[in-house]
């Protein structure tokens, strides 16, 4: 009997977890079946992870696929999905495996290490030297005139970067290798259905196995928009193995939470280029409003553009939202708390918006591009402002180190205030800035940071906790939270709405004891503050909501056309 015939066997009146899914679970199943490469737009709370663990389910049994990577969130990959395997009556018998790069990583350091002790042979030394000598006769040939002396002088130097960029580039090499062989050693001992990762490990992975020796025939991308730009190396991993499976899925609540030019590399990881455009560019011709000789052009959507999209992708997109399907979820009541910036905090912040230049503590602090004055002034907004400094090292090397200078507790009173409002209750609150996290520390020091893994999580839905302060694109995902409190406190704005979005959706969800979510986001009257509240948290959100309601128009033409 083969390794995957006992595994079905082990279906068999199983008897562990729970079993009932819903109706709205098992149409997006049946989509899935029916769309080998597709993506499914899900909001939070509907049991993403329940349906495509039935639907890995129905694929072996059907003998579709043999073999399943999952790609998670940091959070979600440790915790979640080995968790909701255990957990329902049709996956407990899946066996799965969370790959860590810690597994294997004294492995592939012990290659490494090697790697760079070992002195170049023969073969090294020649493909060294005509390095040199190419890089050495290009600039001989732009500067004639070089002397005898400054020529030795060049090709020594020359040489000495060589070398270091070749044993670079064979420790990295030497880890690959190494991260290969030991990955194959690992699942020759230890076959699993299931491997899950976490978003970081995309391209170790790849690189580990080679395209040519790709061993997963189904790939599940967990919140897919973390993959929305096609020229980093983890979309280029990603679409280098995708003609080797035969299943290819994303899911997502917010696949166009800033705009839609993050939908194209997406979309392209699925059809490789057939609904969107083969390239970037000719995405941007055929649906926005580009002026590439002006440096300061904002690309808009063309007249009629975010239609043709949705009906472009809409054969291969199933959107899902939590007010179709869940009655019982509590809605989310937003409610901006406005304080006053102290007279001399107002000074500072005028005067960097004028000139990008302040002077606070006897210091001269400046902002030499346009982002970074916007950055200081709604620093200054929350209490603080960065310096950014400079000093040589021992050996002679560049540190550059970044000082905070204290300015007020405006914001911090008015958090306090807020919380008297709320004597009995906990308190999620939000931080953007490490600045805005020190305030924060130094005033409460009774509140508890979420760390990287959210080991906190267990005691603040035990209630325990009175103030968790969490970094919005660390408790993005993957965290339930609605049985520790029922509010929501922004206490720095930041530009992302997806990560707004599903940070207070770590609350407002199936669970939540309380008839309502409050959400109160501390903003600074008459500042930016105010400004990038409403064009990044509350326009983008208009402009998803949309994006959603015109892909599920298209698909009901599709469904009768």
């Amino acid at each position: 009997m083969s390794y995957l015939d006992k595994l079905k066997s082990r279906f068999d009146n199983v008897e562990l977890g729970e079993h009932h899914l819903d109706e709205y679970q098992l149409t997006a199943i049946e989509f899935l079946k029916t769309h080998p490469r597709s993506a499914l737009f899900i909001d939070t709370g509907l049991g993403k992870t329940a349906i495509c663990l039935k639907l890995i389910r129905d694929l072996i049994d059907d003998d579709k696929i043999n073999k399943v990577l999952i790609i998670a969130p940091l959070k979600v990959a440790n915790q979640t999905w080995g968790d909701e395997i255990s957990k329902w009556h049709f996956s407990a018998p899946l066996s799965h495996k969370l790959v860590r790069a810690e597994h294997i990583i004294e492995a592939v350091n012990a290659y490494a290490r090697n790697e760079k002790t070992r002195p170049f042979n023969e073969s090294d030394l020649k493909k060294i030297s005509r390095k040199v000598n190419t890089r050495v006769n290009k600039f001989l040939k732009n500067n004639p005139d070089v002397s005898e002396s400054d020529k030795n002088t060049l090709i020594a130097k020359t040489q000495l970067a060589v070398e270091k960029e070749y044993r670079k580039w064979l420790t990295e090499k030497a880890r690959v290798e190494a991260a290969g062989i030991q990955i194959r050693k690992y699942e020759r001992e230890c076959p699993t259905v299931i491997h899950i990762i976490n978003h970081e490990m995309v391209e170790w992975l790849v690189n580990a196995w080679g395209a040519n020796d790709w061993i997963y025939d189904c790939v599940i991308y967990d919140e897919s928009d973390g993959i929305k730009d096609a020229t980093t190396k983890r979309w280029k991993a990603l679409d280098s193995i995708r003609h080797k499976t035969t299943h290819f899925y994303e899911l997502t609540a917010t696949p166009a939470a800033e705009n839609h030019l993050g939908l194209f590399a997406q979309i392209k990881l699925l059809d490789g280029g057939k609904r969107l455009g083969r390239t970037m560019t000719e995405y941007k011709e055929r649906y926005f409003n580009v002026n590439p000789y002006n440096y300061n052009y904002k690309i808009t959507l063309k007249e009629g553009a975010a239609d043709a999209i949705a009906d472009a992708i809409a054969d291969i997109t199933l959107v899902m939202k939590q007010e179709d399907y869940l009655k019982d979820i509590p809605p989310y009541v937003v409610e901006d708390v406005l304080y006053e910036l102290p007279e001399k905090q107002r000074e500072l912040y005028n005067a960097m918006s004028k000139t990008g230049m302040i002077e606070v503590d006897g210091r001269e602090i400046i902002a030499e591009q346009a982002g970074s004055v916007l950055q200081k002034m709604m620093q200054i907004c929350a209490g603080f402002v960065y310096e950014g400094t400079e000093s040589i090292s021992d050996f002679g090397a560049v540190v550059k180190d970044r000082q905070i200078h204290y300015l007020h507790t405006a914001k911090i009173e008015a958090l306090r205030e807020l919380m008297k409002r709320h004597p009995d209750e906990n308190f999620l609150i939000s931080y953007y800035h490490q600045g805005s996290l020190a305030l924060l520390q130094k005033h409460f020091p009774e509140a508890i940071k979420m760390d990287r893994q959210g080991t906190q999580k267990a005691a603040w839905n035990r209630r325990e906790i009175k103030m968790l302060l969490m970094h919005p694109k660390s408790g993005a995902h993957g965290l339930n939270l609605q049985k520790g409190g029922h509010i929501v406190i922004n206490f720095d704005v930041y530009f992302s709405y997806g990560q707004y979005y599903q940070f207070l959706r770590r609350l407002a969800r199936r669970g939540q004891e309380n008839d309502k979510v409050l959400v109160y986001n501390l903003l600074a009257e008459r500042t930016y503050d105010v400004v990038v509240k409403k064009a990044c948290w509350e326009g983008k959100q208009n402009t998803q909501n949309v994006f959603f309601e015109l892909i599920q128009k298209c698909k009901k033409a599709l469904k009768h056309g």
